[in-house]
């Protein structure tokens, strides 16, 4: 594997020149110059050489047979804005284009060069200059020729001793070179050995160090806008019967006893439950509902909401009706409710709140269609029966709408950094 990365490093820089032209500028990179908003760190690693980070991207890229088609003058203009801005944040995908990657080499200055002079009397002279970790130095001291006849020249790193010579001969050079192993000042110190002025040049030139680079992981959370099939739903009240009903007693041969009268609940939707509430016909308006807040205004839909969901509740008028019979039957012809008992309850369940006059039934089963027949009958020979009627099946309706939703997902990008 190593060999293989090796090799490919020592080719890359040929092979590119083969590869597509440039689209100029990279949407997908962009230059750090200020401030950046990262996301979650989830790494990061400092490299000392080149090679060690191309080892690292065919690694992290599971490079392990070939090295995909880069195009030449997207490679390096990338190369180029990162030695120059010293910072780039790249899609992870594009850190294989980083293999071959190399830091600009470091430009060698001339930090100091002046004329020394040193007298019998004054035989030292101490100069300055300040360093970074890992700055190269070379000094270079010279003696004029036909002045002085020996010199000495001494190197402090933080008042520690890091190189030194002497030179016995008139018009020798002495010639230093040292590596600061940690940032501080620079002392040269330069002594006169003979009894004689010295006088020379002295030209100090600084290299600085070669450029690490880090390799931060970071993982961005980021939202997106997707349209997608959202399934909702909705209740639906359906009034099935609102009327006057008008019983007369069983000894009038010419009315009607009975009331009856079937529903269907249809096949389309899931069926809830339904309700129902009589009451006298001559107090349709003096009807008195208890209820402290409302979910719907009408208030046997808003009774039968709130039965069906267990909390708050809406209380109907109470009253009794000396004569009159009520059962209800479910489709395969079994009385479930009969003047407010319960003799059989398979498909069907009374809410809590139910009274005589009102109640709630809601379906026990998964119901998507069915029938109920519910049958008043005055049993008085005396009495006439005279009230009103009401009720309300709660079915409900799924359906499938297209929805714009946010999707969260996350990004990793590379923070690479010249250090």
């Amino acid at each position: 594997m190593i060999g293989w990365i090796t090799k490919s490093l020592l080719v890359l820089g040929c092979w590119l020149f083969v590869l597509e032209p440039l689209l100029a500028d990279d949407k997908r990179s962009k230059s750090l110059s200020k401030s950046l908003a990262l996301g979650d760190t989830l790494s990061t690693q400092t490299f000392v050489s080149e090679s060690e980070l191309s080892l690292f991207i065919a690694e992290e890229m599971k490079l392990t047979e070939s090295v995909p088609a880069l195009n030449k003058q997207q490679v390096d203009s990338l190369h180029l804005l990162l030695n120059q801005t010293k910072q780039l944040l790249i899609p992870r995908a594009d850190l294989v284009k980083f293999l071959g990657f190399t830091v600009v080499v470091p430009e060698t200055k001339l930090v100091m060069s002046q004329e020394v002079e040193m007298s019998p009397k004054s035989r030292i002279l101490r100069l300055e200059l300040d360093a970074n970790q890992g700055d190269s130095f070379t000094l270079n001291y010279v003696v004029d020729g036909g002045i002085g006849n020996a010199a000495k020249v001494e190197i402090l790193l933080n008042k520690v001793t890091v190189a030194k010579a002497s030179s016995s001969k008139r018009g020798k050079k002495i010639n230093l070179a040292f590596v600061a192993n940690e940032t501080g000042t620079v002392e040269i110190v330069l002594r006169s050995l003979g009894p004689f002025k010295e006088k020379g040049i002295i030209e100090v030139y600084a290299t600085p160090r070669a450029e690490q680079i880090e390799v931060k992981k970071i993982r961005t959370a980021k939202v997106r806008k997707v349209l997608m099939d959202v399934q909702v739903q909705d209740t639906l009240f359906q009034t099935v019967v609102e009327e006057q009903v008008i019983l007369t007693n069983r000894a009038n041969i010419k009315g009607n006893s009975v009331f009856q009268k079937q529903f269907d609940f249809g096949s389309q939707n899931e069926v809830l439950g339904f309700a129902l509430f009589f009451f006298p016909y001559t107090e349709k308006d003096n009807l008195q509902f208890s209820r402290r807040e409302t979910y719907r205004e009408d208030p046997l839909e808003d009774f039968s909401m709130k039965e069906l969901k267990g909390r708050s509740f809406t209380y109907l008028p109470e009253f009794t009706f000396s004569g009159l019979a009520v059962s209800l039957i479910d489709a395969q012809r079994r009385i479930f409710w009969s003047n407010g008992s319960n003799p059989k309850l398979e498909e069907w369940k009374v809410s809590p709140n139910s009274t005589a006059n009102y109640a709630f039934f809601q379906s026990k089963k998964t119901l998507d269609n069915g029938t109920v027949q519910v049958k008043f009958s005055n049993t008085s020979d005396l009495y006439d029966l005279d009230f009103g009627l009401k009720i309300i099946t709660l079915t409900l309706k799924k359906f499938t709408v297209k929805q714009e939703v946010d999707v969260e997902e996350f990004e990793e990008t590379i923070l690479l950094t010249l250090l």
